[in-house]
């Protein structure tokens, strides 16, 4: 749902029909936010085709309350200021007490950290998340591992991600010293 948000606001950006894919990315996040979004709760990772309800299996998605923020603040923050509300009433719930060590989830708050850095929650992610990824880093061959508990596992596109992500904050190993530890 956030992804084809997302996907039509790029779309606005870069196309000649400049305001008609923002209205629909501010008319898609309204129609579908209520089916995915349990107010102080929690924002459900997937849902059936037809949105009556979670998808068997998944539950409420750690990241998808920041990703659903930030990517609502992107698209219409006049427009969706309710919606972005509920979901930073979620953020500020649980952002001191989330701890993410999986490859994935840590490139990806990495990169959503760098849209509102100044905001306690991106401050506090973005600093627990390069430390979490020293641990990570396993050296030689040099690559993330895919969990601090699975250091033998590397995946190419979660340490692409990781390497988005980093870059997103400016960390990079020819111009950030204090990145020498992981590069």
């Amino acid at each position: 749902m956030v992804c084809a948000i997302c996907g039509l606001t790029r779309l606005d950006w870069c196309c000649w029909f400049r305001f008609t894919a923002t209205a629909r990315a501010i008319a898609l996040a309204r129609d579908v936010h209520r089916a995915f979004v349990l107010p102080e709760k929690g924002v459900m990772w997937k849902m059936k085709e037809d949105l009556s309800g979670p998808y068997p299996g998944f539950g409420y998605g750690a990241l998808d309350a920041f990703n659903g923020y930030v990517v609502y603040r992107m698209v219409g923050e006049q427009a969706l200021a309710s919606e972005i509300m509920e979901m930073h009433k979620l953020i500020e719930r649980d952002y001191q007490r989330l701890q993410i060590d999986q490859d994935l989830g840590l490139g990806m708050m990495l990169w959503l950290t760098h849209f509102f850095p100044q905001e306690d929650w991106a401050k506090i992610q973005a600093t627990r998340s390069l430390a979490m990824l020293g641990r990570m880093w396993v050296n030689p061959p040099g690559y993330f591992c895919r969990a601090p508990r699975l250091r033998h596992i590397m995946f190419a596109f979660t340490n692409y991600g990781i390497s988005l992500g980093l870059q997103a904050v400016g960390h990079n190993s020819r111009s950030d010293r204090s990145a020498q530890p992981i590069f």
